[in-house]
């Protein structure tokens, strides 16, 4: 997936993006952890990001 669609998503599921150095960090109010993506614009975020992201938003609980 492509970082930019990475981020959109992230966006859209309420997640803040804060830039710090060579990562961009996603933050949402309420939630403990953070979701850090190495700042790739342009480029395919790798699939254990993914994986990750997808725990964290509980995208593979939509089918159940």
């Amino acid at each position: 997936m492509d970082f930019d669609d990475v981020r959109r998503l992230l966006e859209d599921f309420g997640w803040q993006k804060r830039s710090k150095g060579e990562h961009d960090v996603f933050t949402k109010v309420g939630e403990r952890e953070h979701i850090s993506l190495p700042t790739v614009s342009g480029r395919k975020v790798k699939r254990h990001y993914l994986d990750r992201i997808c725990q964290i938003l509980k995208l593979d609980d939509l089918d159940d």
